[in-house]
């Protein structure tokens, strides 16, 4: 690719930045699993945006698109898939959340192919993978251990696990799934990393009057999570962050 670069003497405007990918895919999957009609209201276009509605329509939600919202529709967990292979690309966050949803279909007993693009499976899957093993589902490595494509059968069940706090990804995951296993669950989570991002799920939960309780015991955070929980249909505005920000920050800034 080659890109031509001019100089100019000022930059003027005014312009809002575009939605933040985290809350953009949160509120996808939000959406997933609520039953009923649910509206994202200025949604990120994106290939991360693709790759997680390609896994909500895989799990039977009908998405419509408009000018500036996509309405998803769905009749709530368990999740009525027509599908046995699931492709997440190379969405980290789409990959990481839609991994625990596999385990609330209506029939988990039947294996499916989950698979994403190469550049995801190069990224650490494993200790989201074990969690979820120790929670109900059978989860095992097709080809290379501890990389996708994996397959995938099992009930999320719930139950107690412990997951690396290395990257928060794995337990907003756990966080956002558990809620609707039938079990109830504890996860503990040790030398947790990126904790604005995991204040970022818990608010969605909040706004969802999810119960949960956490504690905090030296470097050792603890969640317990009440199963048969149920997400309600919602219509959110996605907010922009810092990051999708900071191409116009600097810009403003030179």
């Amino acid at each position: 690719m080659h890109v031509h670069v001019h100089n100019t003497k000022k930059l003027r405007g005014i312009l809002a930045p575009p939605s933040s990918k985290s809350q953009n895919i949160r509120g996808i999957v939000f959406a997933a699993l609520a039953s009923g009609e649910c509206t994202l209201l200025n949604p990120l276009t994106s290939d991360d945006t693709s790759d997680a509605l390609r896994i909500a329509q895989s799990l039977g939600i009908h998405i419509k698109f408009h000018d500036r919202s996509i309405t998803l529709s769905g009749a709530g967990i368990p999740f009525q898939t027509t599908t046995e292979y699931f492709y997440s690309g190379n969405s980290g966050l789409t990959t990481l959340f839609s991994l625990p949803l596999l385990g609330l279909r209506d029939q988990p007993h039947i294996p499916v192919i989950f698979d994403c693009g190469d550049q995801m499976r190069a990224r650490p899957i494993a200790p989201l993978v074990r969690a979820l093993n120790q929670l109900g589902m059978d989860i095992r490595y097709l080809k290379e251990k501890e990389k996708c494509p994996l397959t995938v059968s099992g009930h999320l069940l719930g139950g107690k696990t412990m997951v690396d706090g290395l990257n928060s990804q794995y337990l907003s995951a756990l966080l956002i799934s558990l809620p609707c296993a039938p079990k109830d669950s504890e996860i503990h989570i040790q030398n947790l990393h990126e904790r604005p991002y995991i204040e970022m799920t818990l608010s969605w939960l909040k706004k969802h009057s999810i119960n949960y309780t956490h504690n905090q015991f030296n470097d050792t955070d603890v969640f317990h999570i009440p199963g048969n929980q149920h997400y309600s249909p919602f219509q959110a505005h996605i907010p922009g962050d810092f990051s999708s920000a900071s191409c116009i920050i600097a810009a403003a800034t030179l």
